[in-house]
Order: C-alpha cells, then structure tokens, then sequence
C-alpha cells in the first residue's frame, strides 16, 4: 500500500560536513554528499540524489537540499556517504547510517553524525543534519 498524504509529513534536510578527512596531497578535498533513502523496509534503498562539490573545503555547507516523506511510526533508512571530488573520479571519505525518525526527533531538529572509514572504521569527519518541515502551500502541487 502507497502512502497517502495524510499518511507521511513532508520534510526538507540540510547538509554541512565539518572536519572531513583530507584524501588530497596539494589542496583540500573537494567534497560531496550523496544521500540514500528507504521509504519503507519493504523497499531498497535508492539514491535521492547528491550535492554539490564545494571546492577546496574540509568544512563544506553544502546548498544542496531534500525533501523527504516522514512516515511517523515507519523505520526509514538513510545512508549518507560523503565523497572527494577529484574531477573524473570520487574518492570516499566515510558513510554513516541512521533513521530519518531519529533525526526528526533529535533535539533542535539537528543531529551530529559521525563518519566512518567503511575500511577501518576509523572517524573520517561529521556530518550535521538540520531537518525542516516543508509548509503546505494553498497553489497546486506542481
């Protein structure tokens, strides 16, 4: 059964990387964000797209944001993976996991995620994630 829209909250997320592991010799990396949803745990999940690169920044706020449905009692997946930019390729940075339920309901809407090396494990950066309410609006959906 699809969701209708009296069933899910429409919610927009924001992106900033802060101390991102630095994979470039001569600069700082060029990162981006790619960011993967599961609506529902009878779906895969499927990439919602990326951001922006930000060029020569460990520090990066990305412009780039989603919107998402928010299924109140649903566990939704997200995996963020964050790249380095290098022209023809991208190197990765670090991946994190969590649930779009627990950054709803983290405190301010915000949440601190930390990066991991998928090699290691070591801490390659943070991730902070701002989620935001999309306000309904009275013209016609487009």
């Amino acid at each position: 059964m699809l969701p209708t829209s009296d069933m899910y909250e429409r919610i927009e997320l924001y992106f900033n990387g802060r101390n991102l592991k630095d994979l470039d010799f001569f600069s700082k990396s060029d990162p981006f964000l790619r960011l993967y949803f599961q609506e529902n745990p009878a779906s895969i999940l499927k990439e919602v797209g990326r951001t922006e690169t930000v060029n020569d920044n460990v520090n990066p706020d990305w412009k780039q944001s989603f919107q998402l449905n928010y299924i109140f009692e649903a566990r939704q997946e997200l995996k963020l993976e964050v790249y380095d930019d290098d022209g023809n390729e991208a190197e990765l940075i670090g991946r994190v996991f969590t649930t779009l339920g627990a950054l709803v309901g983290a405190r301010n809407q915000t949440s601190v995620l930390t990066l991991k090396d998928m090699q290691d494990k070591k801490e390659t950066g943070k991730v902070i994630v701002r989620v935001e309410k999309v306000e309904e609006s009275n013209s016609n959906p487009a």
